[in-house]
């Protein structure tokens, strides 16, 4: 008798592939019924990057104004500190 783990697998696999794909080509048809056009313009900072890097510039200034160290969601959190049992060392 055959494992039925890797049939499931391989047709949940299929089905989100399928939900994916129809999801996609949804978004893309709308898009394409609202605007008439499928072209997706250029960003302005898209173009500058592009030239600055044809160039071999970078850019070392740090355009969010908080600091390389002032932003929460960007700094790694300092290590939870373990309770030490009986007998262990302390640091």
């Amino acid at each position: 008798m055959s494992d039925p783990l890797p049939q499931a697998m391989v047709l949940t696999a299929i089905v989100i592939t399928f939900g994916f794909t129809a999801f996609l080509l949804a978004v893309a048809y709308r898009s394409w019924y609202l605007s008439g056009d499928d072209e997706v313009p250029d960003d302005l900072e898209d173009r500058q990057i592009i030239r600055r890097a044809g160039r071999h510039e970078v850019s070392t200034v740090d355009r969010g104004g908080e600091g390389p160290g002032g932003d929460p969601e960007q700094v790694d959190p300092e290590p939870a500190r373990r309770r030490l049992r009986r007998g262990d060392e302390t640091c």
